[in-house]
């Protein structure tokens, strides 16, 4: 395991008679399967670990209420990968949904299994251009998967968010 750990302790008022603090803690913790560096380290392995696989968790404590938020990422859980080393290396889809979907199955039921239901899972992948097979297969998966629980999300963002304007995203 790998991650970081941050704490800060807020003032909520700035009168002197009011003690009301809000503590603040992030935790990210960035599992050692199949950690790697982006273009080099793609989708899911044989065992059902995807690659740079993160849990982040928000703990908020105020009026003595603990209060938690966790969020995960990962690379999308597929065979596929990226070659070579130019700025946006050509991805390619490793191997054909039938081979691949029983990994697939494995890896949302552990997170299933682990955080409960609902899973939401936010495909982030562009939707269009060189992405787009990587999108579509992403989606396939996740209609083959046919469970309830799941509830898939496609969002571009870097089409709603071009420019570094995250503050024009919404799902």
């Amino acid at each position: 395991m790998q991650g970081s750990v941050r704490y800060d302790n807020l003032k909520i008022s700035d009168d002197p008679q009011v003690d009301v603090s809000l503590d603040i803690t992030l935790i990210s913790r960035r599992s050692v399967y199949r950690a790697g560096v982006r273009y080099l380290r793609r989708g899911i392995d044989s065992d059902s670990n995807v690659a740079n696989f993160v849990e982040t968790e928000l703990l908020l404590n105020i009026f003595d209420h603990h209060l938690s938020f966790v969020q995960i990422r990962g690379s999308v859980p597929i065979f596929w990968s990226q070659k070579g080393f130019k700025y946006r290396p050509p991805l390619s889809i490793d191997r054909p949904i039938e081979e691949s979907m029983p990994y697939f199955t494995t890896h949302m039921q552990s997170l299933l299994d682990r955080y409960g239901s609902p899973l939401v899972a936010v495909n982030l992948v562009d939707q269009a251009g060189r992405e787009l097979k990587l999108a579509t297969s992403f989606l396939e998966h996740a209609a083959k998967f046919s469970c309830p629980d799941l509830h898939f999300v496609s969002f571009d963002l870097h089409r709603n968010c071009r420019g570094l304007k995250f503050d024009k995203g919404r799902l």
